[in-house]
C-alpha cells in the first residue's frame, strides 16, 4: 500500500489507512486480532500513542471493536461495513458542504470524487494475462475470468506469449492459463515461472446434459486439440461406457468426414464446430463450450490475495523506512537560530 502524505511524518491517519488495506486485502480477516499496539508501532516505527490513536478512531467508525476479553483490537464482521459505510457518507456529505461554499460546481465535485476512487483502487489492481493456444478461447476465457475475480484479466494468444515472454513476465502480476497449457507456458516464462497460474476448465452443464441424452451406439468427436479429445473421450465413456467412441482432430480431414459418415452422433468442440460443418455437411449433435472449475476460481482468488499482501507490505515498508529516513536526516540537519 502505497500511503499518500503531504510530509514525511507518519501520521494517525497513515496508520489508520495501512490498517485498513491490511483488512481489505485479507490480512486481518473479519473477527480476527489486531497486532498488539507495541507489536505494531515497532512494525511501522511509530510511537505506540499514534497507534493506539489510530485503533481508537476505527473503533468509532465501526472498523474494529475492542474486546475486553482478549484485552485487544478485533476486526468487525459485517457490522463493520455497515458502520463504515455509514462514515463514507457522513465524511462525504461534509466534504460537498466544503466544496460548494468554496464554490466548485457539482459536476467538479463528482469528476474529483471518482478520480480520487480510481486513483485509490487502480494501485492495487493487480495485473493479469490468460494465455491460450487460440485468439477465440483467450478472449472469451479471460472476459469469463475478468467476471468472477472482479479484476481485468488481458487476453494472449500462446504463440504471442512466447514471442513477448520478457514483456509479459514484467508488465504481469500473474500469468493464468489452463491446465493443458501449464506445462508449457511455465517453461516459457522461467524463472518467472511461480507467477504462472493453471486453472481447470470442464463443459458446460448443457453440454454434459446434451452428451448423456445420446442414445445412438457409436459416437464421433472432433476436437482441436489431443489433450481436449483425451478429456472428452474420457467424459463420454464415463457417461456410455459400451458405446463406441471415434475420436479425430479437425485438421484430419479424412477422419472428419469418416467419423460424419459412420457414427451415429458427433460431439465436437465450440473451436471445431464451424470446420467440421464445412467438411462434413451435417450439424454436429453436441457443441461443447467450456467454463473455469470452482475450485481453479478458489485458488486463483488466493494467489490474488497473496500477491497483494506481498505487494502491501512491501510498500508499507517502503513507506515508513522513507519517512524515517528523511525524519533522521531532518534531525542531524544543524538548526540555525535566529
Amino acid at each position: 500500500m502505497n500511503v499518500q502524505r503531504t510530509s514525511t511524518r507518519i501520521t494517525v491517519e497513515d496508520v489508520k489507512q495501512a490498517i485498513i488495506w491490511r483488512i481489505h486485502t485479507g490480512m486481518h480477516p473479519a473477527s480476527s486480532r489486531l497486532p498488539p499496539v507495541r507489536d505494531l508501532a515497532r512494525e511501522l516505527g511509530v510511537n505506540r500513542n499514534t497507534v493506539n490513536k489510530a485503533y481508537r478512531q476505527l473503533c468509532e467508525t465501526g472498523v474494529i471493536t475492542f474486546s475486553p476479553g482478549s484485552r485487544g483490537f478485533l476486526v468487525n464482521g459485517e457490522g463493520s461495513v455497515i458502520a463504515a459505510a455509514d462514515d463514507l457518507q457522513q465524511r462525504a456529505r461534509e466534504m460537498v458542504w466544503q466544496a460548494m461554499v468554496a464554490g466548485i460546481s457539482r459536476e467538479q465535485i463528482t469528476e474529483d470524487l471518482l478520480a480520487v476512487i480510481a486513483s485509490v483502487y487502480a494501485a492495487h489492481r493487480l495485473r493479469m494475462t490468460f494465455i491460450e493456444c487460440n485468439e477465440y478461447d483467450s478472449a472469451e476465457m479471460a472476459r469469463e475470468l475478468s467476471e468472477l475475480v472482479g479484476e481485468p484479466v488481458e487476453a494472449c494468444v500462446l504463440r504471442d506469449a512466447a514471442r513477448r515472454a520478457r514483456i509479459l513476465a514484467r508488465q504481469n502480476d500473474l500469468i493464468i492459463t489452463t491446465f493443458h497449457h501449464l506445462a508449457e507456458v511455465s517453461q516459457i516464462f522461467g524463472d518467472c515461472a511461480e507467477r504462472v497460474v493453471g486453472v481447470d476448465t470442464r463443459p458446460v452443464p448443457d453440454a454434459l446434459l446434451r452428451i448423456a441424452r445420446l442414445t445412438g451406439l457409436r459416437i464421433g468427436l472432433v476436437c482441436t486439440l489431443e489433450n481436449t479429445a483425451r478429456s472428452l473421450h474420457h467424459v463420454i465413456k464415463s457417461y456410455h461406457p459400451d458405446r463406441i467412441v471415434d475420436a479425430a482432430l479437425v485438421d484430419s480431414a479424412a477422419d472428419v468426414r469418416r467419423i460424419a459418415q459412420e457414427c451415429d452422433h458427433v460431439v465436437v468442440t465450440h473451436t471445431a464446430a464451424g470446420q467440421f460443418a464445412q467438411m462434413a455437411r451435417r450439424q454436429p449433435d453436441v457443441v461443447v463450450q467450456f467454463c473455469v472449475d470452482e475450485q481453479s476460481i478458489a485458488y486463483l482468488k488466493q494467489r490474488m490475495r497473496q500477491v497483494r499482501l506481498k505487494g502491501s507490505a512491501s510498500s508499507i515498508s517502503q513507506d515508513m523506512s522513507y519517512a524515517l529516513l528523511s525524519r533522521g536526516k531532518r534531525k542531524s540537519s544543524p538548526v540555525r537560530e535566529r
